[in-house]
């Protein structure tokens, strides 16, 4: 599959502004809020006047610790949105590294590499389905494991064929969980307002909460790869903990990556 045939932009959605943040409640100083970051989805899906500044700026820098960190040579090669597109690069520099005794070392300096031989990595998690939904016992330690999705050019492989390895990126558990939660959060405001639920994310977004299997999870079943960029929606579940609000997510589906499901509220 081409690597550009995953990136299709987006078709945007227009919901009115809300005139007030839905992070801490404020009501001066509003922002337009990406419920999907600029940096996934260009503007797809907006929600006006609905984040204040220090909500914004919270909000914003564990969105680029995943974005950058972890995708960002991802979304280079794919050619994802970009704030500052006259930025972008006809080659990448990636830091080389050797492995020893199946230890990687970093060797402090960059190659520069065509960005059509670099290799497009796609980094995530897969985790359980979230406790309050399967029934579960939770704990504050996190059950995740890696998961990754690349594409690559045989040139560049056989650049390494005696040994050696470059960086393309990593993931910080945390702050991709809280990048989910602030998605599911915004987009169940979008769709059904801001007073239908009692919402049960604020406090993983805000980082008063460890996160945790408890809300955060992901659909037990592989999913095949498809034609959307992106798949999100909201439905309502009945448990035996009554009434729940869940979004389901996905990015990047052409990848075949893990549906999340994220337990946004309760009924009211």
């Amino acid at each position: 599959m081409p690597r550009k045939a995953i990136w299709r932009p987006a078709k945007a959605k227009e919901y009115p502004a809300l005139g007030i943040c839905v992070y801490c409640g404020a009501t001066e100083g509003l922002e337009d809020e990406h419920i999907l970051p600029e940096s996934l989805a260009g503007d797809a899906l907006v929600l006006p006047k609905s984040s204040c500044r220090p909500c914004a700026s919270m909000t914003s820098a564990f969105e680029a610790r995943y974005t950058k960190q972890s995708i960002g040579i991802f979304r280079e090669v794919i050619g994802a949105p970009t704030k500052r597109p006259r930025k972008r690069k006809d080659n990448l520099g990636l830091w080389l590294a050797d492995r020893v005794d199946g230890e990687i070392r970093p060797l402090g300096q960059k190659q520069d590499w065509d960005v059509d031989l670099v290799p497009g990595l796609y980094i995530a998690l897969t985790m359980p389905l979230p406790a309050i939904i399967s029934g579960a016992e939770n704990t504050e330690a996190l059950d995740c494991q890696l998961w990754t999705w690349g594409s690559y050019d045989p040139t560049f492989v056989s650049g390494f064929q005696e040994g050696g390895s470059v960086h393309v990126g990593s993931i910080h558990p945390e702050s991709f969980l809280r990048m989910l939660a602030k998605i599911a959060h915004s987009f169940a405001i979008a769709e059904l307002g801001i007073s239908a639920f009692a919402t049960l994310l604020l406090d993983i977004i805000k980082g008063n909460e460890p996160v945790s299997n408890r809300l955060i999870g992901c659909w037990h079943e592989e999913m095949p790869p498809s034609d959307a960029l992106h798949e999100i929606r909201v439905d309502w579940v009945d448990g035996e903990v009554g009434r729940l609000l869940i979004c389901s997510l996905r990015l990047f589906c052409a990848t075949g990556s893990p549906r999340y499901l994220i337990v946004v509220g309760r009924d009211i």
